[in-house]
């Protein structure tokens, strides 16, 4: 009996052994998937799919932190089914709840008889699946302060030891340190493509004074210009309405880019999207064109209907006064 006994042990020892190494590679495996995402979203769902394969998970569900008591939803896995971004998702509180003690000590804690250990309000019912029994709560912690949640749940009752405690604290670090990783290089890479627009801008700009300085033709110096616009901004057609003493002239030229036909003149009201160009001095990015024209008794609808801007795409419409920009305004004048 004795001999059984030791046998059964020294399997066990192995047989525990063996998923100790398996999750050690599992770790280092999920480890440098993490380093290797280039998003949020990417990563939340190797961190979730990673621990739904390491311990008992019937829910996932990964919380951000927005303010001091307040934590929102961003993501959740079923039962290892789909995974779920929606982005902005709910807000819960913090404090009073099944979070509070991984916020606080910022180190994942346990429920293993939920029923039992949360009241009613502390039990979070969204965060978890139904009939939840058992609870881990794992926070995404950098320095002090709490970054968000992990927080796993199953039916199953005594689900989660210490070990899953540790693996899925170790994980929710990991996952913290990417989504930073991932935001300090979008904002980079935000900073490097402001830079390179400007830089594009100020050649635009240039490109268009030395048009303005080679030639007493306004018509020629308008077309260089809207080439040069239907270059950087890809545009079928451009519209010029003239202002004089801060008041819009009624008489619209539209261009063709890249072309020798005559501009086409109407006369057209100030429409009702090119108000705030001229009472506010400041550019309209008009996204839904269709929409926003819809039910429009302005001239300026058939104008555009008529030029094919609804036919050829449904984004346009960016209306500039090109006097209220500083970079345009000497430009602006020699033009006039």
């Amino acid at each position: 009996m004795k001999t059984d006994s030791h046998t059964k042990e020294k399997k066990d020892r192995r047989a525990e052994g063996s998923r100790g190494v398996e999750k050690m590679r599992e770790m280092a495996r999920l480890t440098r998937r993490l380093n290797a995402s280039t998003s949020a979203a990417e990563a939340s769902e190797i961190a979730l799919r990673g621990l739904a394969s390491l311990m008992t998970s019937e829910s996932l569900r990964l919380l951000v932190s927005v303010g001091e008591d307040r934590q929102q939803l961003r993501a959740s896995l079923e039962n290892g089914g789909e995974f779920v971004n929606p982005g902005e998702g709910e807000v819960v509180r913090v404090s009073h709840t099944m979070l509070e003690s991984a916020v606080q000590t910022g180190a994942p804690v346990r429920f293993n008889n939920a029923p039992q250990e949360l009241v009613s309000r502390a039990l979070l019912i969204s965060l978890v699946c139904p009939a939840a029994a058992s609870i881990l709560c794992a926070p995404l912690t950098l320095g002090e302060k709490p970054e968000g949640m992990i927080v796993i749940s199953t039916p199953q009752a005594a689900a989660y030891t210490e070990a899953d405690g540790d693996t899925a604290g170790l994980l929710a670090y990991l996952l913290a340190a990417t989504l930073k990783r991932i935001e300090l290089s979008d904002s980079v890479r935000g900073t490097r493509r402001r830079e390179e627009a400007r830089e594009r801008a100020d050649a635009l700009v240039e490109r268009l004074h030395h048009a303005a300085r080679i030639s007493f033709d306004l018509d020629h110096i308008i077309q260089q210009t809207i080439d040069e616009l239907a270059h950087a901004l890809p545009a079928s057609f451009l519209l010029l309405r003239l202002v004089s003493y801060g008041r819009p002239e009624p008489a619209l030229r539209a261009w063709t880019p890249h072309s020798d036909r005559p501009p086409l003149e109407v006369h057209a009201p100030v429409a009702r999207i090119e108000r705030p160009v001229y009472d506010e001095q400041r550019p309209v990015f008009i996204a839904d064109l269709r929409s926003e024209l819809a039910g429009s008794a302005d001239l300026l609808s058939p104008l555009i209907e008529r030029l094919g801007g609804l036919a050829a795409t449904r984004r346009v419409g960016v209306v500039a006064d090109l006097a209220s920009e500083p970079r345009f305004a000497s430009l602006y004048t020699a033009v006039r």
